[in-house]
C-alpha cells in the first residue's frame, strides 16, 4: 500500500544457461508459492488472464496500441497489415472453438496462483549454492497456465526442447487438481505466443523508449533496437 519496497543486496552473479539444478529449484519455488497462496492478497498480476476473453482482449488491446503508434516505420506497418491483422483473428477463432469451458468463464480462485509473472532465469541471482529469485513488480493472482507458457516463451529464456518438456510435465503434475489445466495450456500456449509477438514490439511505443532513456539514444541506435525486436517478433509468429 505504501508503494515502495526495500531489498537486501545479494552479492551473486547471473547465470546465462539453464541447467537441471536451476530448473528444479524453479519448479520447487512455484510449488512453494502454490502451497502458500493465501486468499488475503488482493491484487492480480500484471496482464493477468483468467478466461479466454481476457487473453483475446489483451491481444487486441496490444495490437490496437501498436497500430496507434506505428507511425512511419514501413517494415512494422507491413508486418501489422499483412501478417498480424490476418493471422491473429484466424488463430483466435481456431482456439476459441477448442476452449474447454465457456470463453467468458473466469478461472476459479482455488485454481489460481500468486504468480511471480516475469519468472525465469533472467530474474535469478546465484550465490554459492543458493539461487535467489528476484523482480516481483508484476506479482499477483493469475492462471498458472500463463506462468507455464510465459516461462518457455520469454525471449530471455533459451531452453532446449527437453528442458521445455520437463518444465511443462512438471507443472502439469503440480496442478493436476485442475482438470482443465492441460487443455487450457494446449489451447492458450499459442495465444500467449501471439502476446509475446506483440510484447517484442513494445520498442516502437513511446513509453518504452522513455524507459530506455531516449536522451542517451540516437536515431541509429533506436532503429537498430526496433529492427532487432521486429525480426524476433516475425520469427516467433512463424514458429
Amino acid at each position: 500500500y505504501k508503494k515502495f519496497a526495500l531489498y537486501p543486496f545479494i552479492n551473486g552473479y547471473k547465470h546465462k544457461k539453464m541447467n537441471k539444478k536451476i530448473m528444479n529449484q524453479s519448479i520447487n519455488f512455484i510449488k512453494d508459492i502454490k502451497n502458500k497462496s493465501g486468499k488475503n492478497f488482493k491484487f492480480n498480476a500484471s496482464a493477468s488472464c483468467f478466461s479466454f476473453i481476457d487473453i483475446r482482449n489483451q491481444i487486441f488491446d496490444r495490437l490496437e496500441l501498436l497500430k496507434y503508434h506505428k507511425k512511419s516505420n514501413k517494415k512494422l506497418n507491413f508486418f501489422i497489415k499483412n501478417k498480424l491483422e490476418i493471422e491473429i483473428p484466424k488463430i483466435i477463432n481456431y482456439f476459441e472453438k477448442k476452449w474447454p469451458t465457456n470463453i467468458d468463464q473466469k478461472l476459479k480462485k482455488s485454481y489460481q496462483i500468486l504468480s511471480p509473472s516475469d519468472f525465469g532465469l533472467h530474474n535469478t541471482i546465484l550465490k554459492k549454492n543458493n539461487i535467489y529469485f528476484i523482480d516481483f513488480e508484476y506479482f499477483g493472482w493469475d492462471d498458472p497456465v500463463k506462468l507455464t507458457s510465459d516461462f518457455i516463451l520469454h525471449p530471455a529464456m533459451d531452453l532446449t526442447i527437453q528442458q521445455k518438456k520437463y518444465w511443462v510435465k512438471s507443472l502439469v503434475n503440480l496442478f493436476h487438481g485442475d482438470k482443465n489445466f492441460l487443455s487450457r495450456l494446449r489451447n492458450s500456449y499459442y495465444l500467449y505466443g501471439i502476446i509475446w509477438c506483440l510484447i517484442l514490439l513494445n520498442e516502437f511505443l513511446p513509453n518504452k523508449l522513455e524507459n530506455r532513456n531516449i536522451d542517451s539514444l540516437n536515431f541509429k541506435k533506436i532503429n537498430t533496437i526496433q529492427n532487432s525486436q521486429l525480426k524476433k517478433s516475425i520469427t516467433l509468429l512463424k514458429n
